[in-house]
């Protein structure tokens, strides 16, 4: 929501209404990293290292119920610029962790954005951190390094093992004209190379086609299909009518798959 770039205000002061006073919070730089994760689900700690520095102001937040304390919470971290959940500081935290990465992503903030990883660290704009890093293409330093991960690799060979296998694909901003042409040339060979095979006995197979972008559009149509489908067995076999209002009839699994 657009709110939410309107309350996150990182050099400002947080500052919250209560008992009729104006109560600030302290800025979520200083303290060490792990203290703030942790004092993000802990409320003693979160008032300790954030809260407001006078005793009477500490006494009034204390005095806030639940539910209270888990909104003042959120609208804290949102005008700090941290993470919305738990999971993205973790996600950034475990990446960073890492030298590899961690030097990889230093070298494309600076390269694409003119940013210095430690100060953006540092300044806990960790949301527009993460979400930079999430928009680096094939072609930056962190894309490499992936690459070369053998732990990383190790965990995409199990989860192909339990069925998870996903298949490759492109982002649309990396699938220029240019792109476009070649994967249509690379798809056009491949069925020759099939059908060149096919003319000295060699047993057919299915040419593979390149990775290209899945689109809205296209699980948009992937559904439409889907329903059209469902909806011309049903009324095959009499489960429907031409409405596509049920007729008493069931099929063996139960409801038509009209859907």
């Amino acid at each position: 929501m657009l709110t939410e770039l309107d309350d996150e205000r990182p050099d400002e002061p947080f500052i919250v209404q209560l008992g009729g006073r104006q109560v600030p919070f302290r800025p979520a730089t200083g303290p060490p990293w792990r203290d703030l994760l942790v004092a993000l689900d802990d409320w003693p700690m979160f008032v300790e290292l954030f809260g407001p520095q006078r005793r009477r102001d500490i006494k009034r937040v204390e005095r806030l119920p639940s539910w209270a304390m888990v909104a003042l919470v959120r609208a804290w971290r949102r005008h700090h610029g941290l993470c919305a959940t738990d999971a993205e500081h973790r996600q950034l935290v475990g990446m960073l962790s890492k030298a590899a990465y961690r030097n990889a992503v230093e070298r494309d903030l600076r390269e694409t954005h003119r940013l210095d990883l430690g100060q953006e660290w540092r300044a806990r704009r960790w949301r527009r951190l993460l979400n930079l890093i999430d928009g680096l293409g094939r072609t930056s330093h962190l894309h490499e390094v992936m690459t070369q991960d053998d732990e990383l690799a190790e965990a995409v060979l199990k989860a192909e093992s339990k069925g998870d296998e996903v298949k490759p694909t492109r982002r649309m901003r990396e699938f220029g004209p240019d792109v476009e042409v070649l994967s249509t040339i690379a798809d056009r060979l491949g069925e020759l190379i099939v059908v060149t095979g096919m003319t000295k006995g060699v047993k057919p197979r299915r040419a593979e086609p390149m990775p290209r972008p899945e689109t809205a559009y296209h699980r948009a149509r992937e559904r439409w299909v889907r329903r059209k489908h469902n909806y011309t067995v049903a009324r095959v076999f009499g489960y429907i009518d031409a409405k596509g209002k049920p007729t008493g009839r069931q099929p063996p699994g139960g409801t038509p798959p009209t859907s």
